[in-house]
């Protein structure tokens, strides 16, 4: 609900003054403003309830002479503040920002070309970053402070763009008369892509020449994608159960259901011939979610404040965690359910300045200019300093007791690493970027092929040349399906880091792998006899069948209730049965006559019975380095030293005078070690992995051999066997990863969910931290700090969130399912479903377990921003919007990355912008240009028509603004989409309900957008009379709005009133009938069209395929017609025009200011 206040002569201006927000039953917020006489607002302030209750945000904005925002204020505390300035000195337009200074001397500054396109930028720390464009506005040249450069060729003859990053890469895109990308290569991938006459994407080609076929409803929504090994997926919508409905290939159903405002209010999966809830979600008035509930039943609640900031999550067990925050919306405190409690400082510009812990410790946090942390202080008061390149990359890390460096090359990869180990080089293809190798610095190395678009092997080679060799063979789906592993002796054929190819040596083995039509995996047989089977229900595992020359060495099975937790587990003929809290934390264990019960305290850590055992040294004492790293570890007489590369990864452990090293690639798998005497470094295993980063087997280099490891539906280690069949070791494990039954006669350090397990210690290694399986607990504090939403992952020290049947945690840091079951999708399919859904819904489906996130997730969340900067639209209007917002503006490409820095705001336009620009165009149709909600009357020639029954070919009023003629035309397409924001506007005894953006016809002023109507404003009736605008107020709502486009003249006409308006407000094309009615015109000023002069600019470079600038705010262009259309910027004598020549005299088109 909005008060508005009206200006006093001469400013004429009715603005709201205060708005009571309902957020949720009980609960409202109330923005309170005030304005300057012009009627800008100058002093906004956000209370929870009335306008006495608690403040939440306070905030000032400053204006200069011209009306631009020259300074805000916000407020964090009663007595700290931030302030931001903004100059705007640039002698091409008085609306571009050139200087923003903030607090603590931040500073940055703009400089522009005549044509209002940015130049260059300087950062805070005097590092400049310079533009070049063509005559059309679009960018050419970046280049960035190093001097290195992307460089951008456009032939608009071929319409073809290659783009050239500071690596040298360059990808050749080819683009048909839409726009639409037709084909893109890097190095010798070729991609292809088709489209139908509605502009839908209805194939997709990758390098490999394998062809996915997408097919489309009337609507233009996916119905139906076809791979490129004849397997289908299909999407089923439902508009009266407002449904979508999945079906993979292998027949597996999931269905969204959603509320009348398109939110999902429940996904479900068929099962038993139903559909059964996964989980449901429920939303307030301003569309937060309020309450989760899993597939058990169990609920999660959220609470928030009058700003949508969440103050609360309160887990099924009853468990809370609360949150409190200063007035510029940074997290103050959190309150955990045992009473203790985080406290969290900052600096003005919002930054992160201190963590203070009740239960004991602080870290203090040190910036540069930049943003960087170049100083960090931990309650051992022990300091560790960071220091950056000029694109803001980490070049050296020390600490008392380490010091590491980086460099990288043009595009921004890392090159080296130099620690106290020595230095690890890496080596790409400078045709493509691709990572070619790694090597270490006691000489092994790593060395990766491809074929030409993904990787298919690796070799990895010790100090000596000999070698070991993966590698694999690919369906036309990216899948796996022939695995070959061998030797090689000697130097000769084994490629070097920089190197192309390997030579394959002695054959190893031959494994082989089958999926379902989903992408499952089914099964893995190796050559020597040993196979390992899956079966699923739906997506989750259900049986895993290790057997050795058709004979069952392993059988486990596995039944999940509604929440996928599994109840029911069977080991080669043994049953057990475990039962959950309402967290989904395992609370009882049932085998036989052995029966264990678990509970835990307020804060997630176990505290009643479980395994209780010390698995190591008894009374062992520990110590660690200056990053909390475990060094060593003593007790019973033993001692065991750890030391750590520049990764933070194990690289030596030594115990009794031995020494082993470790070798990991990028992903920190382990792929080798080595024993270590008098300093020379021997490998005596080397690990094999498919694509996927799956364990299959080891080479043992004393024999050659390969050794097996087979694996339960945990991905525990329950077996080792060599080539022949003969077993080597066993191992049981209770479910918290502690050793039960141990059987070895050969040594092995990867076992429970297939990690490193050192025996001596009791303790695994999971990358950051090592983990205790008998207190079910990490040795040191997570230093990621959980997501605020989900409670659980809030406990620092607790082991995948006390649900160890379900999930692993390879990295230390956040826990995920585990590696079997629904995670098996295809690298290429998990590609084309992550383009269909968007990287959003992706990532959660990862997390959730339903598909793999290797190469794909990696690739998607890179942004390819380079497009943003071919946008000629967004180039300038992101980077000004950016500094008008307040926020520094960093660099935007390099090395393929986003690295922009935006508040969340901008950050959203500039991720439409992305999306704009992105093969996907059918993001780009489905963008609105200007809407009603339903039930708007239009006038037709058969009746009044709600908005949304309107169908093409249906025929409405319509009115000729050349002529004034009045007639039925026909409607040529409908559209509707999603909206959160909605104007109301009082006329007569009606209320029309409109988006920000759509033209009405005002008396005197021509077509005019809602936000820019003014009360008293004279609307146009289909009868030629005029109604008086009442009042106007701003709702913010989430609603279906709908238009259409209207043959001819392009109007029509809304509500019992017959109010006069456009069918759309995007500037588009002339058309060669829009040509006609100019040249048939008598009036002078032809076109009135509100806007401002970028507007103007904007609609003029639409016009013309080429132009140039005349003489000083004069361009000429022509379309492809031969039309030309002539560009005159505002002046003292009036507003931009367009004069419009060739067709019969000229023409303008002129610009009112809005």
């Amino acid at each position: 609900m909005h008060t508005y206040k009206a200006s006093n002569e001469p400013f004429f201006w009715v603005q709201p003054v205060q708005t009571v927000s309902k957020i949720s039953e009980g609960k409202t917020g109330t923005t309170v403003r005030t304005y300057k006489a012009e009627g800008q607002l100058y002093e906004q302030k956000s209370y929870e309830g009335t306008a006495q209750g608690k403040l939440l945000s306070h905030r000032y904005t400053f204006y200069n002479a011209k009306g631009n925002v020259s300074g805000q204020k916000v407020l964090i505390d009663d007595r700290n503040y931030t302030d931001v300035s903004i100059d705007y000195d640039s002698p091409y337009g008085s609306q571009l920002p050139t200087r923003q200074l903030l607090p603590k001397g931040v500073e940055y500054t703009y400089d522009y070309y005549p044509t209002g396109e940015i130049k260059s930028q300087t950062d805070a720390k005097r590092k400049t970053e310079s533009y070049v464009y063509d005559a059309l506005g679009r960018v050419t040249k970046v280049t960035y402070p190093d001097g290195t450069q992307t460089v951008v060729v456009y032939k608009d003859d071929t319409n073809d763009v290659t783009v050239t990053g500071p690596d040298g890469v360059s990808a050749e895109r080819l683009y048909n008369p839409f726009g639409q990308m037709l084909q893109q290569q890097v190095d010798d991938a070729i991609y292809g892509y088709g489209y139908d006459d509605h502009g839908d994407r209805v194939e997709s080609t990758d390098a490999e020449q394998a062809t996915t076929r997408y097919a489309y409803d009337a609507f233009g929504r996916l119905v139906k994608s076809t791979y490129a090994d004849g397997t289908t997926d299909t999407v089923a919508y439902n508009a009266v159960d407002r449904t979508v409905t999945q079906t993979d290939a292998s027949g597996y159903r999931v269905r969204e259901v959603s509320d009348a405002l398109g939110r999902v209010t429940s996904t479900q999966e068929a099962k038993n011939g139903s559909f059964q809830p996964l989980e449901s979600l429920a939303y307030n008035h301003a569309g937060m979610v309020t309450s989760r509930t899993d597939g058990n039943g169990q609920r999660m609640t959220y609470d928030y404040d009058a700003l949508g900031q969440m103050t609360s999550v309160t887990d099924p067990s009853g468990q809370q965690v609360s949150y409190t925050y200063d007035l510029a919306g940074n997290v103050k405190t959190v309150q955990y359910p045992d009473g203790q409690k985080n406290v969290y400082s900052y600096d003005e510009l919002g930054r992160r300045t201190l963590l203070e812990k009740s239960s004991g410790g602080t870290t203090l946090n040190i910036y540069d200019t930049d943003g960087n942390i170049t100083r960090m202080l931990t309650g051992k008061s022990e300091a560790i300093t960071f220091q950056y390149n000029a694109d803001g990359l980490v070049t050296e890390a020390a600490g008392p007791d380490f010091k590491t460096n980086y460099t990288y090359d043009n595009a921004g990869r890392r090159t080296s690493m130099t620690d106290g180990q020595g230095t690890t080089s890496y080596a790409y293809d400078p045709a493509n970027g691709s990572l070619t190798g790694l090597k270490y610095p006691d000489g092994t190395q790593i060395t990766y092929e491809y074929n030409k678009q993904s990787r298919t092997g690796y070799v990895l080679t010790d100090a000596s040349g000999t070698s070991m060799h993966v590698q694999s063979k690919l369906d036309s789906l990216g899948q796996v399906t022939q695995m070959d592993v061998s030797s090689g002796a000697g130097t000769a054929g084994v490629q070097s880091v920089a190197g192309a190819s390997a030579a394959v040596g002695g054959s190893l083995d031959r494994m082989t792998f089958e999926y379902a039509p989903n992408g499952l995996l089914k099964g893995q047989s190796s050559s020597r006899g040993l196979s390992t089977r899956f079966s699923y229900n739906g997506l989750d595992l259900s049986g895993v069948t290790v057997e050795q020359g058709g004979t069952a060495l392993h059988q486990f099975g596995y039944e999940r209730d509604g929440n996928k937790n599994i109840i029911g587990r069977t080991q080669n003929g043994t049953t057990d049965q475990f039962g959950y809290d309402p967290s989904n934390r395992v609370a009882s264990e049932a085998a036989g006559e052995k029966n264990k019960t678990y509970g835990y305290d307020p804060n997630g850590n176990r505290s009643a019975e479980g395994s209780g055992k010390v698995f190591g040294m008894e009374n062992a004492s520990y110590g660690y380095d200056s990053v909390s790293r475990l060094t060593h570890v003593s007790g019973e007489g033993k001692e065991v030293g750890y030391s750590y590369n520049g990764d933070g990864l194990l690289y030596e452990r030594t115990e009794g005078g031995k020494t082993t090293r470790y070798y990991y690639d990028e992903e920190a798998k382990l792929m080798a070690e080595a024993e270590v005497e008098g300093g020379a470094a021997k490998i005596t295993y080397a690990y094999v992995y498919d694509l996927s980063g799956q364990l299959w087997a080891r080479q043992d280099k004393a024999s050659g051999q390969l050794q097996y490891y087979q694996l339960n539906g945990h991905g525990d280690v329950v077996g080792l066997s060599d080539s022949t069949g003969k077993e080597l070791n066993s191992y049981t494990y209770d479910i918290w990863g502690g050793p039960e039954t141990v059987k070895e006669t050969v040594p092995n350090v990867l076992r429970y969910a297939g990690e490193y397990w050192d025996d001596t210690t009791g303790l695994q290694y999971l990358r950051a931290r090592w983990y205790d399986p008998g207190t079910a607990r990490f040795m040191g504090e997570d230093t990621y700090q959980g997501e605020i939403s989900n409670p659980q992952s809030l406990n620092w020290y607790a082991y995948v969130a006390n649900n160890p049947l379900g999930y692993v945690d390879p990295s230390g840091h956040e826990f995920m399912p585990t590696t079997k079951g629904g995670i098996f999708y295809t690298n290429q399919k998990t590609i084309i479903h992550c383009e269909r859904v968007g990287m959003g819904t992706c990532w959660n489906e990862f997390k959730a377990g339903t598909i793999q996130a290797s190469t794909a997730v990696a690739n998607f969340m890179i942004v390819d921003d380079i497009n943003t900067l071919l946008d000629p639209k967004a180039s300038t209007f992101d980077k000004t919007l950016a500094a008008v917002g307040f926020i520094p503006v960093g660099k935007f490409v390099k090395g393929g990355k986003l690295i922009i820095k935006l508040t969340s705001k901008e950050g959203r336009y500039i991720e439409r912008s992305v999306e704009l620009s992105e093969k996907n165009l059918k993001a780009a149709k489905a963008l609105p240009c200007n809407c009603f909600t339903a039930g708007t009357k239009v006038q037709t020639d058969e009746r009044e028509k709600n908005i949304e029954d309107i169908e093409v070919g249906d025929k409405v009023l319509s009115k000729d603004e050349e002529t004034g003629e009045v007639a039925y035309k026909e409607v040529t397409a409908t559209f509707n989409h999603e909206t959160d924001e909605i104007y109301k506007i009082h006329v007569g005894d009606q209320t029309i309900e409109s988006t920000f953006n759509h033209p009405f016809w005002v008396e005197g002023k021509g077509w005019t957008f809602v936000k820019d109507l003014k009360v008293g404003d004279l609307l146009v009736q289909s009868d030629g009379n005029t109604l008086k605008i009442d009042s106007i107020e701003l709702e913010h709502k989430q609603v279906t709005v709908y238009n259409m486009t209207v043959d001819e003249f392009h109007t029509y006409f809304v509500s019992d009133l017959g109010i006069w308006v456009h069918n759309t407000n995007c500037w588009g094309k002339f058309s060669a009938d829009d040509l006609k009615k100019l040249a048939q015109a008598d009036q002078k000023d032809i076109r009135k069209i509100t806007g401002n002069a970028d507007d103007a600019f904007n609609f003029f470079k639409e016009q013309v395929s080429d132009f140039k600038e005349v003489s000083s705010g004069v361009f000429v262009g022509k379309d492809a017609n031969s039309v030309t259309f002539t560009y005159r910027a505002a002046s003292k004598s009036g507003p931009p025009t367009i004069d419009v020549n060739g067709i019969s005299g000229i023409r303008k088109i002129k610009f009112l200011e809005d």
